[in-house]
């Protein structure tokens, strides 16, 4: 049985019955391998683990309600985590409330460059 009335395009599409198995194990991976990775993410980028959890659940369910490619990764990643890190590094010391107000505020400022594009 499909959704006939979402404006969500993937799942409008989508026979629950058919997959959940598939999807229940998929999940289930997913989360075992994001959890590490986005705590280490976080260390990379010099803020705290939980911050990395916070952004790579908040990634997903915006990702969940507005994307529409089922095979795209979403979440963070090594090189932004270094970039991010690098680029803050040199106006506030790592580990300080500076940093980590100034990392949220380049966060922000990328989402919505993002967004905008």
């Amino acid at each position: 049985m499909a959704l006939k009335h979402t404006s969500i395009p993937h799942v409008r599409n989508h026979h629950f019955r058919h997959s959940f198995s598939s999807d229940l194990t998929a999940g289930i991976i997913v989360a075992i391998l994001f959890i590490p990775q986005s705590m280490a993410y976080a260390n990379l980028a010099g803020v705290n683990p939980v911050y990395g959890l916070y952004a790579a659940i908040t990634s997903l369910l915006i990702y969940t309600l507005l994307g529409s490619s089922k095979f795209l990764s979403v979440g963070p990643t090594s090189i932004i985590s270094l970039i991010a890190f690098a680029g803050v590094f040199s106006i506030a010391k790592p580990q300080s409330l500076h940093f980590f107000e100034a990392m949220v505020q380049l966060t922000l400022l990328v989402g919505i460059i993002q967004i905008l594009l």
